[in-house]
């Protein structure tokens, strides 16, 4: 008799699910017209805790099944080791903390270490990013503030390789340019904090 009731409370309780396609999770209340699911913090307070994964362990997720599989757009995972949640657009996994590009340089980060007072030019840098845009030209260069005393040149349209130029600070205080890097096969962009010491 226990076992029987027991089945017919579970059945009560697991009824609205299959009646209807929209559920709330921490409340009694109904859920909203245009949400499947609602997580409430009435009664309890908390988060969602994502799956947490090392770079390589998301890396063998990617497999070219998964990559194929339209249905994998949008999975989302916390990445232990950047310590950024991360999702897959059916391209790469993009990084929720630096921006939608995940694009780094060769042959190493143009943004350190500062500029010098007196000013000058540091590169040719070269973009590196998974997977790579290749075309005439597969990055743009927007400075976005600091184009005053700053400027780019492209030295590789190929490869989209730059060097970045600062005009000498004459002033003791530090300055700063930010420069949007765009990849033109995506439309993506990251941008970057370079900054100049001050003439003391």
């Amino acid at each position: 008799m226990k076992i029987k009731l027991k089945a017919l409370i579970n059945l009560l309780v697991l009824f609205p699910l299959f009646v209807s396609g929209q559920t709330i999770i921490g409340s009694v209340t109904q859920p909203t017209s245009y949400s499947l699911l609602e997580l409430s913090t009435v009664t309890i307070k908390g988060g969602i805790r994502m799956p947490q994964l090392t770079t390589e362990e998301r890396d063998n997720l990617t497999t070219p099944a998964f990559m194929s599989d339209a249905r994998g757009k949008g999975l989302t995972v916390y990445n232990l080791d950047t310590k950024c949640m991360e999702y897959w657009n059916t391209l790469k996994w993009i990084s929720m903390c630096i921006g939608n590009a995940d694009i780094s340089f060769e042959p190493g980060d143009p943004t350190k270490p500062p500029f010098p007072p007196e000013g000058g030019t540091n590169g040719p840098y070269t973009p590196v990013e998974k997977p790579a845009c290749t075309g005439q030209t597969p990055y743009t260069y927007t400075i976005i503030t600091g184009s005053d005393f700053t400027t780019i040149d492209i030295t590789n349209k190929d490869t989209g390789a730059f060097t970045i130029s600062m005009y000498p600070n004459a002033t003791a205080i530090a300055r700063t340019a930010i420069v949007r890097v765009t990849n033109n096969c995506s439309g993506e962009f990251k941008e970057f904090l370079f900054s100049q010491d001050g003439d003391t």
